[in-house]
């Protein structure tokens, strides 16, 4: 089964942008819930949600 990992690029403690009570992480995070519904309906095997520092995320790619 394929795999394929998806970087929002913030969350958890990292919430990116903001504007007012608007976080960029949770923008991210419905655009990245939204993509794993369709690419699991594809067969795609999609990774849990965790975050990785910047560092260890830049050795995986």
């Amino acid at each position: 089964m394929p795999k394929i990992f998806i970087d929002a690029g913030h969350g958890e403690k990292d919430s990116g942008a903001t504007n007012g009570n608007i976080f960029e992480k949770d923008i991210a995070l419905k655009i990245i819930l939204k993509l794993n519904k369709i690419l699991k309906s594809r067969n795609f095997q999609i990774p849990t949600d965790v975050f990785v520092e910047l560092n260890e995320s830049a050795k995986n790619k």
